[in-house]
């Protein structure tokens, strides 16, 4: 992760507007007061509230200015870790924007990452894309209605059930049962909060498992898929192959050559999650 440029600034309608243009690289800009307009191909004519925050997406046209005023910081950054949120569906194109409402740890973060940039020296870049990967988390948060004022109890308490038992977890209808929920409803909340189906979020928590048991177990890989509650072991090398572009068996050997790494890709993929 890389940040490129970061700015503030207050802008009126009159003064100041973005049309047409195209980025090579991702962007936020927080709108801090003030209120707006944001357009795209992906997402339409939207408005823009005071406390929120737009992302911007490479090789995609936009437009947006304040209706009356704004006040913003901005930020051009980029690299391997936010293309992967954007493939895993974590930001998404025709959902730019996240209302932060009340949430105060998204603005205290920008300005960590500008109080890195201004600090100069040898590790500010890193720093400072250190600091952008977890602005991004805090940000998939409020979006899923994990923190603020938006906490969505139910997928929250559905979230910790999934993760805590991976491969033992109820039926996404059993988890409704369990948690007093419409199936219907929690399916639709689910969706709406984490931009996953309940079945998607189940079986990556039950891939997180299989991954974790081939890369620190020795386990044959049927008892691997059994144990990440997959009762069709060949289902588990299909699917774990199209999902990880090597087979269960190859994603180990590559884990004896380097566990670390795999530690790494392992936490990071638990964070996008």
């Amino acid at each position: 992760m890389w940040v490129e440029s970061f700015g503030r600034f207050a802008a009126k309608p009159r003064q100041w507007e973005i049309r047409a243009r195209t980025l090579a690289s991702y962007g936020l800009v927080h709108v801090e007061r003030g209120s707006g307009w944001f357009e795209s191909t992906a997402s339409g004519r939207i408005d823009v509230p005071p406390r929120s925050l737009l992302v911007l997406f490479p090789d995609l046209p936009h437009s947006y200015a304040p209706t009356q005023w704004w006040e913003e910081q901005w930020m051009l950054f980029g690299g391997d870790v936010v293309t992967a949120f954007e493939q895993q569906g974590l930001l998404t194109r025709d959902k730019p924007l996240i209302e932060l409402g009340n949430d105060r740890a998204i603005p205290r973060q920008l300005s960590s990452v500008r109080e890195a940039l201004e600090a100069g020296g040898p590790l500010a870049v890193a720093l400072a894309g250190a600091r952008v990967h977890e602005l991004l988390v805090l940000a998939q948060g409020v979006r899923a209605g994990l923190r603020g004022d938006r906490t969505d109890a139910a997928v929250c308490a559905a979230i910790e059930l999934i993760d805590a038992a991976a491969g033992r977890a109820p039926t996404p209808l059993e988890l409704a049962t369990e948690l007093g929920v419409g199936y219907s409803t929690l399916r639709r909340r689910f969706r709406e909060s984490t931009g996953f189906s309940l079945k998607e979020y189940m079986l990556r928590a039950q891939l997180r498992r299989a991954k974790h048991l081939l890369a620190y177990t020795a386990l044959p890989v049927e008892a691997v898929a059994e144990r990440a509650g997959f009762q069709d072991a060949f289902y588990f090398a299909r699917i774990f192959r199209s999902r990880e572009g090597v087979p269960p068996s190859q994603y180990r050997a590559r884990g004896e050559r380097g566990s670390a790494a795999i530690a790494v890709a392992d936490m990071q993929e638990r964070t996008l999650d």
